[in-house]
């Protein structure tokens, strides 16, 4: 009982950051293009693109029927944006005129594997190392 709650608490705030990070990402896009590596071709587009795939994630968490794959996508996303979490550290960019410390960073990317497992988690996912699937 106390799991699913916790697991339906998260799935909720989850839902809320990428909804959230998904409107940033159409209404304020300059400074998700300014840690985009270059190479992946039209910058903007990425980070539309990427808006559009936090928007849906986050709305797919919210119903039982596509909570797993808004899980498994939301995975993939985050695989797909750790390059720009890389670049932002390693290149020290300022976002919205903040420029954030190895102490912020460091741990974030460190932590990308829990990160990622803490959500599979709370959609259900994995349960690992609580429970053993049945």
């Amino acid at each position: 009982m106390i799991e699913r709650r916790a697991r339906r608490l998260a799935r909720w705030a989850f839902a809320a950051i990428f909804m959230t990070h998904a409107g940033l990402h159409w209404l304020l896009p300059a400074p998700f293009m300014a840690i985009t590596p270059e190479g992946v071709g039209d910058r903007r587009l990425v980070v539309q693109v990427t808006g559009i795939a936090a928007l849906a994630g986050g709305v797919g968490l919210l119903f039982p029927q596509t909570r797993r794959w808004a899980g498994f996508g939301l995975s993939l996303y985050y695989v797909c944006v750790y390059p720009a979490n890389i670049r932002h550290a390693f290149e020290s960019i300022a976002m919205n005129d903040v420029t954030l410390s190895w102490l912020s960073h460091g741990p974030r990317l460190l932590l990308l594997p829990v990160f990622a497992w803490r959500r599979l988690w709370a959609w259900g996912v994995v349960d690992w190392p609580f429970r053993a699937r049945a």
